[in-house]
């Protein structure tokens, strides 16, 4: 027969209810971790706005628990059930949320697993090191938790740095191998996506292209996508790039080697890790500083710091632009005959030599013609013919980018929910415009914005107060400046899809239109596009 006394009961019990609340917490941590892409500066500048994240409800109780600890006269046993009382509690908390299935993972990649196999690792030596005293134990390891993540990563990233550099080593050797291959770089704070899906659109179909993926634009993830997927058959490569500080493009384009390099437009987006608006614009453009000797660079003529780059550029230079004179600049590209449709745009590219396309798309909003000229722009330098363009952009597709689809309950939901910045959320707001029934906006506050976060935030707010019946923000740590901005209108804080949803609905009637507008609260898109 076996005999449990108190103590060893509540040391089990203990260790029980605390291992199962701390491994949803240290899941959230490799999640968070692997949203901000394991980079400390991207992870502390979260933290910066949201130190809740850090500095938890669990992370005071366990520190009030650990003072009391030390410094209450208290019989230890009391103490203990105290402890297994607050643990008991947390656990509570934990189970509910996974009733409500509101676990967070991290996505397993080999990366993560590792990672996740080394911290489970790391804790189950801790464990039985402190077997012996584990009340302590929990409590200490309750507020050192995202220290004991952190000093997990670094341990990761030792072997992952010399990886980085072996395949990046690699992707080097193997774009040097391959001489007739053409890559265009394309970078900016804004549009380089979209610029990237529809030139792949514009060339596919006469060349053999291929782009990085949705969301491929750093260093690595350009190597793992030129090892992986680049052969001597192709002649272009689409290569999108982002950066969060100066020499991450300069470092993506000594491994692709650009031959033509766009900038589609430069906005503060980031410049909380930049550091300033003049160190983004320097980085932007470490892409054309790039570009040999015989390259050609494109730059958006209706940013103004796209503009004073093109200016400042002594190599082959285009400019494209809404307008057809900008300042005393004629644009190589512009528009003209612009008609918005609430699922359709027409309008007609005019280039400087006179000829012209007509262009019907389910691009939506001007933004996106920007985007086409862009494309465009692109296409004429790789030798494609006016004829051949005309005949893609009659009927010129993208899956991607903002589209109309239809919801519950009769709704028109325009999805933009890939992400957001202050130009492509004002550009948005302008295309909502032209609806003209209740128009509604679901959105979170922008993020790494620094300093002019403020201001941003200020002239959203103004804009969604002249279109919009109703916004929901989802965050309210840089938007509560909206409150203010909104005046009268109509502005709720909401976090929870489900009331999300019904508040819309309450809201609403059939033709309605809601805008989602950057991630928005995960299944909110799902629960309006499917009647539940």
């Amino acid at each position: 027969m076996i005999i449990i006394n108190h103590s060893a009961f509540k040391a089990i019990a203990i260790l029980l209810l605390w291992y199962f609340h701390i491994f949803r917490r240290e899941n959230f941590f490799l999640y968070f971790w692997q949203l901000k892409e394991y980079r400390l500066d991207r992870f502390l500048e979260e933290i910066r706005r949201k130190k809740g994240i850090i500095f938890s409800k669990f992370f005071f109780l366990a520190l009030v628990a650990l003072l009391m600890w030390i410094f209450v006269p208290l019989k230890e046993s009391t103490k203990e059930w105290l402890t297994l009382a607050l643990y008991f509690l947390f656990a509570l908390y934990s189970f509910r949320l996974l009733l409500k299935r509101k676990w967070i993972f991290p996505k397993f990649t080999q990366k993560m697993i590792i990672f996740f196999v080394l911290v489970i690792g790391t804790e189950g030596l801790l464990i039985w090191h402190f077997i012996r005293n584990p009340f302590l134990f929990i409590l200490v390891f309750e507020i050192f938790l995202p220290l004991f993540i952190f000093l997990n990563l670094e341990i990761v990233q030792i072997p992952t740095f010399f990886l980085k550099r072996r395949i990046i080593k690699k992707a080097r050797n193997k774009i040097f191998n391959i001489p007739n291959l053409t890559t265009i770089g394309i970078t900016g704070s804004y549009g380089k996506t979209s610029v990237k899906e529809i030139l792949y659109s514009l060339i596919s179909g006469k060349h053999k292209t291929i782009k990085t993926n949705e969301h491929i634009n750093t260093e690595m993830g350009v190597a793992q996508t030129i090892l992986a997927k680049i052969e001597n058959k192709y002649d272009y490569f689409i290569c999108e790039m982002a950066a969060y500080r100066k020499g991450e493009i300069k470092a993506i384009c000594e491994t692709v080697k650009p031959k033509i390099g766009i900038i589609t437009g430069i906005n503060a987006q980031h410049i909380a890790l930049f550091g300033s608006q003049e160190k983004i614009i320097r980085a932007k453009y470490e892409l054309i500083e790039s570009l040999p000797n015989e390259g050609v660079a494109i730059f958006n003529g209706d940013n103004e710091y796209c503009l004073e780059l093109y200016k400042e550029t002594n190599k082959t230079k285009k400019i494209y632009s809404l307008n057809k004179k900008i300042g005393d600049i004629i644009p190589d590209v512009w528009a003209d005959e612009i008609q918005l449709g609430n699922d359709f745009t027409v309008f007609k590219i005019i280039f400087k030599t006179g000829e012209s396309i007509n262009c019907k798309t389910n691009l939506l909003g001007k933004h996106n013609v920007l985007n086409i000229l862009g494309a465009v722009c692109i296409a004429r330098e790789l030798g494609m013919k006016t004829a051949e363009l005309s005949k893609v952009c009659e009927g010129l597709y993208q899956n991607g980018g903002m589209r109309v689809q239809k919801g519950t309950k009769g709704l028109n939901i325009i999805d933009s929910s890939y992400s957001a910045n202050p130009d492509g959320v004002m550009a948005d707001l302008d295309y909502l415009k032209n609806w003209n029934l209740k128009k509604v906006i679901v959105m979170p506050s922008l993020i790494e914005l620094g300093e002019e976060s403020k201001r941003a935030h200020m002239e959203i707010g103004e804009k969604i107060a002249k279109i919009c019946d109703l916004a929901i923000i989802t965050t309210e740590d840089n938007f509560h400046e909206v409150f203010e901005g909104a005046g009268n209108k109509n502005v709720l804080l909401i976090k929870s899809p489900q009331e999300i949803v019904r508040k819309i609905k309450e809201f609403c009637s059939a033709g309605d239109v809601i805008l989602l507008e950057g991630r928005v609260p995960k299944g909110t898109k799902e629960l309006l596009l499917i009647d539940n």
